[in-house]
């Protein structure tokens, strides 16, 4: 074997392996510079396609907004047993534990329970866009109404619960002043339900009679 064979194997490889990095033996490859090596990563992000709006609301979305509506009421018809129950209760005398009474706390749980039922299906399905040819001041009104709803129906029955079996006192003035909210809220609400259906005639209330995708 020639001397210089061993050289060459060992040094070939080192040459090859080199050479598009050495300035002494080879220009370095300009990646930039190559056009056809471009490579764009915006170029390669997958088209994220939107969720669709839903037409309407879904059976389980109208159910829940009428047995909401009920429980509402009925908690409403409850009420002056309750706070009696309440106030005798805060001056330190066995309240009278009477069928409207458990009736209101059960209520209020349940309400409390579909409510959180209720938003989790809003943030997961979505809800049916505005009216065609809202006015931008009203669709903020009913946006602004839709979420004090909301925050009513939530708050309500956790600050009945506290005073009622946390003995807060405060928590039960807070609970008297929601429902006062509640009332008004649920009026205007209805009120534009009914403005919409008989006077703009844009079938507003069908979307919580049929169900629609």
């Amino acid at each position: 074997m020639d001397a210089r064979t061993p050289v060459l194997i060992l040094g070939v490889p080192c040459f090859l392996f080199a050479a598009p990095f050495s300035p002494l033996v080879a220009r370095p490859i300009a990646w930039q510079d190559t056009a056809h090596a471009e490579f764009d990563l915006r170029r390669c992000k997958l088209p994220v396609k939107e969720p669709a709006m839903p037409k309407g609301y879904s059976s389980t979305q109208i159910a829940l907004h009428w047995v909401i509506a009920v429980l509402i009421v009925l908690q409403f018809l409850f009420n002056d047993p309750m706070g009696e129950a309440f106030e005798s209760a805060l001056e330190g005398e066995l309240p009278p534990f009477s069928w409207a009474v458990w009736a209101h706390i059960a209520g209020g749980i349940a309400i409390l329970a579909l409510a959180l039922w209720r938003v989790a299906l809003r943030r997961s399905r979505g809800a049916p866009p505005p009216p065609e040819g809202e006015h931008s001041l009203t669709g903020r009104i009913a946006t602004l109404s839709h979420w004090a709803l909301y925050a009513l129906i939530l708050l309500l029955p956790v600050g009945g619960l506290v005073a009622w079996f946390g003995g807060v006192e405060l928590a039960g003035e807070g609970h008297e002043v929601m429902s006062n909210l509640l009332l008004f809220v649920v009026a205007v609400h209805v009120a534009a339900a009914l403005w919409h259906q008989f006077w703009l005639k844009d079938h507003l209330l069908r979307r919580m009679m049929r169900a629609e995708r």
